[in-house]
């Protein structure tokens, strides 16, 4: 270690190094052992600090870090070393410009307090975080305002696509930002619908599903079913959410579930298992269309061949409130 000069007749420069302090006036920092120019308290080197004290050129210090195979195995450690050394950390917006990729996804859902939305959104993190992707997450409440804003802000965060969970019932006119954003970024759409280029879309088959809650309460001998309305001795309810209210409605006017009506929902949230009597419901399968909305977007962005629109097939998951 170079001996510490007589500090007091020197111009001296004081930076914070992370739990402790050091001196850029000294030719090492007391702390780390890096040269002052690299210490961690005084800045963050750069890719051009790495290719000088490597001796190598910028453009092979980036190929190490973009394209590492294509560098000899002997430089490419030398320059890791170099970077370890100097906590180096590569500049992703830089990253972003040479490889045109923010690795970053824009997802956002109509109602994120639905359970069904927040249990597919843990899969779409969980997926991307796999795949070496983040994800930029907006709540429209369902409102156009806000998923245009929405549209408009991960388009000016360069995303490299876009997620949309939820149905949307609204006018085409009011799906042409979604088309006019498609032009820029992949677009893929749950459970909703809309013809455009770059545009995918993951169905459940709903009409498949609510075909077999009917079959199944038929099977268990129901001849009254209601859509919610009428006398009736069995009821298929369009979501779980709502079949819960009629449940606590049915109980609290003494109607017991099954043996007097029986109570089918649809997309078998996790609430399902742990209510008393616990839902039939059909479920939508929001973990593996989470999973596959990310997989979708990614295989779309390699160039791989995709289908424009992949639908699910529905399952009964039967349990006591109809059996």
């Amino acid at each position: 270690m170079n001996a510490i000069p007589n500090i007091d007749n020197m111009d001296i420069y004081r930076y914070i190094h992370p739990g402790n302090e050091c001196s850029a006036a000294l030719p090492v920092c007391i702390i780390c052992q890096a040269g002052k120019e690299f210490c961690m308290g005084k800045k963050y080197a750069s890719i051009y600090d790495i290719a000088r004290e490597a001796g190598v050129s910028v453009t092979t210090v980036s190929r190490v870090i973009n394209n590492p195979d294509k560098v000899n195995s002997k430089t490419r450690r030398k320059i890791y070393a170099i970077m370890e050394k100097m906590n180096y950390t590569p500049n992703a917006l830089a990253q972003s410009l040479v490889s045109r990729s923010t690795a970053t996804i824009g997802v956002f859902v109509h109602d994120v307090k639905n359970p069904f939305y927040a249990e597919m959104l843990y899969e779409i993190e969980k997926k991307a975080f796999e795949l070496g992707y983040s994800i930029l997450f907006g709540n429209t409440s369902n409102q156009i305002k806000k998923e245009e804003a929405y549209v408009d802000i991960f388009t000016k965060k360069h995303v490299d696509g876009i997620i949309m969970v939820g149905g949307r019932n609204v006018k085409e006119a009011q799906s042409l930002h979604i088309i006019k954003t498609a032009e820029r970024v992949p677009v893929i759409l749950l459970n909703h619908t809309v013809i455009g280029k770059n545009i995918y879309c993951i169905l459940a088959d709903e009409a498949g599903g609510a075909e077999l809650a009917v079959q199944h309460l038929i099977d268990s001998g129901r001849d009254k079913i209601a859509y919610i309305y009428g006398h009736f001795n069995a009821v298929f309810v369009s979501n779980d959410l709502m079949a819960v209210g009629v449940m606590k409605k049915l109980i609290g006017e003494g109607i017991r579930i099954p043996h007097d009506v029986a109570v089918v929902g649809y997309d078998d949230i996790q609430l399902c298992r742990y209510l008393t009597p616990s839902l039939s419901s059909v479920t939508q399968e929001a973990a593996e269309i989470g999973s596959m909305a990310v997989q979708l977007l990614i295989d779309v962005l390699k160039g791989n061949e995709v289908q424009k629109i992949t639908y699910l097939p529905p399952r009964l998951m039967i349990r006591k409130s109809s059996n």
